[in-house]
């Protein structure tokens, strides 16, 4: 829990101010969040190198300050996925349970929770929890992709990173995805149990009641 909250601290202050003024995650308030979140990333950097967002310390951006092997790094950990290949990664886990987090990094509200999906990765997964991450910015934005993996980086989100392979309400439609990001999806055994638009108490429960499903299939009957 110290991670996250050191982390969060980070993003916070800028952040904070910007949930205010962010209704929700719309694609329509994409531009105005993804202007403001990279302010916020620039600060983040400037604070970890003791500098601050003014003069010549600050005037650089993140992606002046991460090498080019680096980048290339952090983008290369996410692996894009259709539909049917987020099937099959899901498959890939068996019997155990599988919590999808769609999120974005224009998407403020998604950021604000994703500390949660965090703790419950690392309380639940011995468990027989997983937690795949499932980013929506455009993949064909590669800096918005390197942004992506700072910010779960920053976060100590160590799960695996999926990419949609598609952008827009095309990705919308292909993930089945009706009200924007936040997204959630549960998976028992590889089918999908149920969706959420918060990563709040109902979502919890729902996982919490998944995971004593699994342990009472998996005890020895006497």
């Amino acid at each position: 829990m110290r991670r996250s909250m050191r982390a969060m601290s980070r993003l916070g202050l800028v952040l904070a101010s910007l949930f205010a003024l962010v209704a929700g995650c719309s694609p329509e308030a994409r531009d105005g969040a993804e202007k403001s979140t990279e302010a916020s990333r620039t600060t983040s950097s400037n604070e970890r190198e003791g500098g601050t967002s003014e003069g010549s310390a600050g005037s650089a951006g993140d992606t002046e300050r991460v090498s080019a092997n680096e980048s290339e790094e952090i983008a290369a950990a996410f692996v894009s996925v259709d539909a049917e290949g987020l099937a099959a990664e899901i498959r890939s886990y068996g019997d155990r349970i599988v919590l999808v987090d769609c999120w974005a990094t224009w998407c403020l509200h998604c950021l604000e929770q994703m500390p949660r999906t965090i703790e419950w990765e690392r309380e639940y997964r011995d468990d027989g929890l997983t937690v795949l991450s499932l980013n929506f910015d455009s993949p064909d934005d590669e800096a918005r992709r390197v942004l992506a993996g700072q910010m779960l980086d920053d976060l100590g989100a160590t799960f695996p990173r999926l990419q949609s392979s598609l952008s827009g309400t095309a990705a919308m439609d292909a993930f089945e995805i009706d009200a924007g990001l936040p997204h959630y999806r549960l998976y028992v055994s590889g089918e999908l149990r149920a969706t959420f638009d918060e990563s709040g108490p109902e979502l919890e429960q729902a996982l919490r009641a998944a995971l004593d499903e699994r342990r009472s299939r998996s005890s020895p009957r006497r």
